[in-house]
């Protein structure tokens, strides 16, 4: 069994971000990345740092960002990550897949637009949940009399001046089958890498 088949390293996951090779021939590098925020236990900064460096000695065929799962959080905290895997790209020439879905949102699908608008990325999945010009930087109050919380949002932001409005749609459209979500198959990487 290869790790695209267990969805419990490719799929959904309680974790922050991680990066691994999903073959023993270490030419494909998957970057898990679940929340734009930096782990207390593993700083954001270390993780990219580590990551990179991986990129330069390995120098992977490939490479599958993975955004799936991704909601919220800074979107700045990845940009170093963006741009340098634009820089490794453009010099070793590897591909680079984004995996988006209805789960990706806010801040994780700016980082996909920034993926795609500065480095040759192909997104894969199926179209992200939120809208590539959108609201965002979220704050809250709370009612005086009743107690209730309420969120509201201070910023539109313009990703794509271009863009006619809705979600990110991928380039390759890849959708989980009944069957291999049974089989426990990750039906987006498994198709993208073969």
């Amino acid at each position: 069994m290869t790790l695209y088949d267990n969805p419990s390293s490719t799929g959904s996951a309680r974790v922050y971000y991680r990066t691994e090779f999903l073959d023993t021939q270490e030419d494909i590098l998957f970057i898990r990345y679940n929340g734009c925020a930096s782990d207390p236990a593993f700083p954001i900064d270390a993780f990219i740092e580590e990551t990179l460096a991986l990129v330069s000695s390995k120098k992977p065929a490939k490479i599958i960002v993975d955004l799936r799962y991704n909601g919220e959080g800074d979107s700045s905290l990845a940009e170093p990550m963006i741009d340098g895997l634009a820089v490794y790209q453009r010099a070793q020439g590897f591909t680079l897949d984004v995996l988006i879905g209805e789960r990706t949102l806010s801040s994780a699908l700016m980082n996909a637009v920034q993926l795609k608008q500065r480095s040759n990325a192909t997104l894969v999945g199926t179209p992200t949940g939120g809208s590539v010009n959108h609201f965002g930087e979220v704050k809250t109050f709370t009612l005086p009399h009743s107690g209730i919380p309420v969120q509201y949002s201070t910023t539109f932001f313009v990703m794509d001046k271009s863009h006619q409005g809705g979600s990110l749609q991928p380039h390759v459209s890849v959708t989980a089958t009944v069957e291999d979500l049974l089989s426990g198959v990750d039906t987006v990487v498994q198709t993208h890498i073969e």
